[in-house]
């Protein structure tokens, strides 16, 4: 939950994860691998955290859902499926992958090819 919350914060202020890095005093992968949750904050880096985009650490790490932003609790409540789907393709064979990669773009060919239809 931490890595989705603090991808969708960052986001949301418009901030890079360079900005963010050099908010925090950490290097741009390290934010990188904060939200592809390959690594966790220390505690003082979560407070940290926590207290740069004024929410609690309790919504940071997912104890609570309290958050005033609509639109942003929609997406977190899609954060379950979208793990799911990441896992998926996270266990995919490389030839998969590229199966993958390929099918996502015959997916935007075609929907450009309906936007061009519908204007």
């Amino acid at each position: 939950m931490f890595s989705f919350r603090l991808k969708q914060l960052r986001e949301k202020a418009g901030w890079t994860q360079e900005e963010l890095a050099a908010k925090l005093n950490l290097t741009q992968s390290t934010i990188a691998y904060y939200e592809n949750d390959r690594k966790k904050p220390t505690l003082e880096n979560a407070k940290i955290i926590a207290r740069l985009f004024n929410i609690s650490l309790d919504f940071l790490i997912g104890f609570t859902d309290n958050i005033n932003d609509v639109a942003l609790k929609e997406e977190y409540n899609n954060y379950s499926i979208s793990c799911d789907i990441l896992e998926d393709i996270r266990k995919l064979s490389p030839q998969g992958k590229k199966d993958l990669e390929n099918f996502i773009e015959l997916l935007k060919l075609r929907d450009k090819q309906l936007e061009i239809k519908d204007n």
